[in-house]
């Protein structure tokens, strides 16, 4: 959801949260990511989505070390002119991370409905899920997971582009 401060918290994530005790919280954090995708990427259900994870917490590290090596020469323009792309980026990997873990956990009770109606074959697993509120609701869980990564993670590679460019053209115009 954007809205009038996204560009404080992105500047407040790019400039203060990220290098919290040397950036190791934002580090730690990328590694559970990691772990939990690393977990997960063999899971029939959610196992392509969770190598999308994977993917896109790689590309966010790689933009972390980049902000930090940048910190370090002391230039506050280009973190301050890619923090909302960062922000964004960033959101949608964290998004896609929580969205996999109710995933999980929904592949797992659905399972259970699933064996618990005796429903083997696909049209008996489609025709429970449309009959079984329980059902839809842990279905749903599944494909909002499905949608959020496919179509959000995929995004996450392009604004890492963007960042690493280094174009400073927006700061370099002269009026």
């Amino acid at each position: 959801i954007y809205e009038g401060t996204n560009g404080i918290q992105a500047m407040d994530l790019v400039g203060r949260k990220m290098g919290m005790k040397g950036g190791s919280v934002m580090m730690g954090y990328m590694k559970e990511m990691s772990q939990f995708a690393a977990k997960y990427k063999a899971h029939p259900a959610i196992g392509k989505l969770a190598a999308k994870l994977e993917e896109s917490g790689r590309y966010i590290g790689e933009l972390v070390m980049k902000f930090g090596g940048i910190a370090a020469t002391g230039d506050l323009v280009y973190p301050t002119l890619y923090a909302c792309q960062f922000l964004e980026a960033f959101g949608h990997t964290v998004g896609a991370y929580y969205l996999l873990q109710e995933a999980v956990a929904a592949d797992a009770a659905l399972t259970r409905i699933y064996a618990e109606n005796k429903a083997t074959t696909v049209g008996d697993k489609k025709k429970l899920v449309e009959e079984n509120p329980e059902a839809k609701f842990f279905h749903g869980k599944l494909m909002s997971a499905n949608f959020f990564c496919n179509q959000f993670l995929p995004k996450v590679k392009m604004i890492t582009e963007v960042i690493k460019s280094g174009d400073k053209s927006a700061i370099d115009v002269v009026f």
